[in-house]
């Protein structure tokens, strides 16, 4: 069976990275025969069942919606690779820095300048 990248397999991998878990561990506080159940959902292979899920979400304190990638809005809430950069450098600034940075982007939040650039051409 080919694996597949998926929203759902992605995001247990960064959570699980995030928090500091390993496979094994994650397999045992999730109560799974072995790791090899939960490798498969990270790998894309399987996906768990829905009591499954909502103890993820819940483990993580996140909502069923945000582990699937789904908002109202039909995009997606991944925890991808350009996030955690963002937030790898955010961690690197002062308080100051942050709040700063935080205005910004209040600012501009809505603003997209790949529309503004092809705007001008």
């Amino acid at each position: 069976m080919q694996a597949k990248d998926s929203v759902l397999s992605n995001n247990l991998k960064k959570l699980r990275k995030q928090h500091g878990y390993s496979m094994v561990e994650l397999a045992n506080t999730l109560g799974l025969s072995s790791h090899g159940v939960y490798a498969n959902w990270e790998y894309g292979r399987n996906e768990p069942n829905i009591n499954t899920i909502i103890s993820i979400a819940n483990l993580y304190k996140i909502t069923i919606d945000q582990l699937l990638g789904y908002s109202g809005d039909n995009r997606d809430v991944i925890v991808g690779d350009i996030h955690e950069e963002v937030i790898e450098l955010i961690n690197d600034l002062t308080i100051d820095d942050v709040k700063l940075i935080k205005d910004l982007i209040e600012r501009f939040s809505g603003y997209s300048f790949s529309n503004k650039r092809n705007a001008q051409n």
